[in-house]
């Protein structure tokens, strides 16, 4: 049999918070991404770790990536990313969404980076597919019994009973599920341990028990749950959200200028301190010369008179 060896060329850690609870995920890329793509990445990842890990009693709001934030070892602080040309082997990332009704990003400590299956969505594509229904789970996020079950049949093509690595290929590319070559056919055949070919359900269980985030991009990536009252108030957050910003951004200049109005004020005031002063000390050395000088006649007058 021939083993396909992988080899990653970028590997970086991206935390986040869901719903109080950091995740941090270690992502595995055949290259350096652009921002762009690192973004697609993180977005699909975590978008589908949020309906996953999702509340009951929660709205479903798409997760968004507001602003990556990347720990400086040098520094020893994180700072804002801006550049893919910033990121280092196996670096440290920060993803925060945009603050909204919610989700808030708490403080707290990032756990230790947890290897999973990288995948994405070709990029610009929607994240979520508009549907005239909402999914079941709209309000009660699935178990993992029923996700196992309900992607199992999914990828069952014709009834079989056992999935094979052509059935996970293929539902992938309906899905729209991209991974690094030569990926699935390794996790397939780690998977196959009986060597035949294919996965019957209890291999299939352990498999996705190994890979839950795979396990639910499988599911969920079939599942939309997009539909109008949804995008209208997520659209709706996000655009409080980037007002509150905006509006913080505007008081933080009006802040500085403030500041620096201040500032100006007072460097004119010292500045006009400093010139009353110089002349009071020039005036007060003109009168010491002047008064040096009348008692220099003074005397010289004097001193005549006497001769």
């Amino acid at each position: 049999a021939t083993v396909s060896v992988l080899y990653w060329m970028y590997t970086c850690n991206v935390a986040s918070d869901l719903y109080g609870k950091k995740h941090n995920v270690k992502l595995r890329l055949n290259s350096t991404p652009s921002y762009l793509e690192l973004v697609n990445h993180i977005e699909c990842h975590f978008d589908v770790a949020v309906r996953s890990t999702r509340p009951e009693g929660y709205l479903d709001v798409p997760f968004k990536v507001h602003v990556i934030k990347i720990y400086d070892c040098i520094l020893s602080k994180w700072v804002d990313l801006y550049s893919t040309a910033q990121l280092t082997q196996d670096c440290q990332l920060y993803a925060f969404q945009p603050e909204n009704t919610w989700h808030s990003d708490m403080q707290g400590k990032i756990p230790k980076a947890k290897a999973v299956v990288t995948w994405c969505a070709a990029y610009g594509e929607a994240r979520r597919k508009r549907g005239m229904r909402v999914d079941r789970d709209s309000d009660n996020p699935p178990s993992r019994a029923s996700k196992l079950r309900s992607v199992f049949g999914d990828l069952d093509i014709g009834s079989k009973g056992y999935v094979l690595l052509s059935d996970l290929k293929m539902a992938m590319k309906l899905l729209g599920i991209k991974v690094s070559e030569g990926t699935m056919p390794s996790l397939f055949r780690k998977a196959d341990r009986v060597r035949d070919g294919h996965l019957d359900f209890e291999e299939w269980t352990r498999f996705a028990q190994d890979h839950p985030n795979f396990l639910d991009a499988l599911f969920f990536r079939a599942r939309p749950v997009w539909n109008d009252a949804t995008a209208k108030l997520a659209a709706n957050e996000e655009l409080l959200a980037l007002r509150r910003q905006r509006e913080r951004a505007i008081d933080q200049v009006r802040t500085r200028r403030a500041q620096w109005q201040q500032r100006t004020a007072l460097e004119k005031k010292l500045e006009t301190q400093r010139k009353e002063s110089e002349i009071a000390r020039l005036q007060a050395e003109i009168a010491t010369i002047k008064e040096h000088a009348a008692l220099d006649e003074l005397y010289y007058t004097t001193t005549d008179k006497k001769s």
